[in-house]
């Protein structure tokens, strides 16, 4: 799933991502980063994809909840 992202958005540039803030503002580019510690079983250093993409849906869909982003 990251490779497909990764893939998808690998053209665009850095400037054609803008977040405008309710307050004024505009948040570009490397500017913008959505992160969480997420602590994922691993085998050989190795991610266990189902724990991750579960854990990873988890998160997703509580920024959703809490409407720090919108579909």
């Amino acid at each position: 799933m990251l490779d497909n992202i990764a893939l998808a958005i690998r053209h665009i540039d850095e400037d054609q991502v803008k977040l405008k803030l309710v307050g004024g503002g505009d948040v570009i580019g490397s500017q913008l980063k959505l992160s969480s510690p997420l602590r994922v079983e691993a085998r050989d250093g190795i991610a266990n994809p189902d724990d991750l993409f579960q854990k990873m849906r988890a998160w997703l869909l509580d920024l959703l909840e809490n409407k720090i982003i919108e579909p």
